[in-house]
């Protein structure tokens, strides 16, 4: 019996685990979004903005944060003319609370993941009211490779090889990039 309800209980955890959750949406509803076009777009540091806690190098995780605002801010007009093809003007606001980019020792010997979030708020200019608000958050894995063969650990060799083609500024557009992918997503 208790093998019975141990299975059960097992069965549960991993359908729970398994169980996903999307973008949360606050606006009516994403027809709602298709009546805009952004005619306003920023990209801003939140109240609650934070650089994560990387292992390595403060001072270059606030400058690759600095790259990865000003990389979107740059990207963000352009991608929003493909998503919102609207006639009324709105204020696209991009609030980001976590920049948390990988430095490269960080990747290179730790494996470490840059992490995004951020607020999205659209704007009505018209009536001053938010017809869109969403927490995005996307990330940006490193290889960690934990194989070992007679005793050589091959996997992180593998891995250190792996994370060191994917740091500096390939790294920002990588976060860049997984978040642009969560807005569209978000917007359709």
């Amino acid at each position: 019996m208790r093998f019975i309800v141990s299975g059960f209980m097992l069965g549960v955890v991993f359908f729970l685990a398994s169980c996903q959750s999307a973008p949360q949406k606050t606006d009516l509803s994403s027809n709602v979004l298709r009546q805009y076009m952004a005619s306003q777009v920023e990209v801003i540091k939140g109240n609650d903005f934070n650089i994560g806690t990387g292992v390595f190098l403060k001072d270059e995780r606030h400058f690759l944060a600095d790259q990865f605002i000003a990389a979107l801010g740059d990207q963000l007009p352009g991608e929003l003319k493909f998503s919102l093809l609207g006639e009324k003007p709105a204020k696209v606001s991009v609030q980001m609370s976590t920049v948390s980019i990988a430095t490269a020792s960080g990747r290179r010997l730790n494996g470490e993941a840059s992490v995004v979030r951020g607020r999205v708020l659209i704007t009505d200019l018209e009536t001053g009211q938010i017809v869109g608000n969403s927490e995005l958050q996307a990330a940006d894995a490193g290889a960690q490779n934990s194989t070992v063969i007679n005793g050589v650990p091959v996997g992180a060799i593998a891995s250190f090889v792996e994370n060191s083609n994917s740091v500096g500024g390939t790294v920002v557009i990588k976060a860049r990039d997984a978040f642009l992918r969560e807005l569209r997503t978000w917007l359709r």
